[in-house]
């Protein structure tokens, strides 16, 4: 019930709130993942590497763990 009031008074200050994703859930896990363990320059590096190397979310959980290959 607090959150809803806190929400309430909120939107009451600062109008309705449009949020949305930056990108798809996966994704924004797949980044909230990596940048704890890196910087922000180097774990939008990782991020870009992953989907440059992978055709999509599917082929990544479905790699081999082998990561000689990379």
């Amino acid at each position: 019930m607090r959150l809803k009031k806190i929400l309430h008074l909120i939107q009451q200050e600062y109008g309705p709130i449009d949020w949305q994703l930056p990108q798809d859930p996966i994704s924004v896990l797949v980044v909230t993942v990596l940048s704890p363990n890196t910087s922000g320059a180097n774990s939008k590096r990782a991020f870009g590497s992953l989907i440059d190397s992978f055709s999509d979310w599917e082929a990544v959980a479905t790699a081999s763990k082998d990561m000689s290959q990379f």
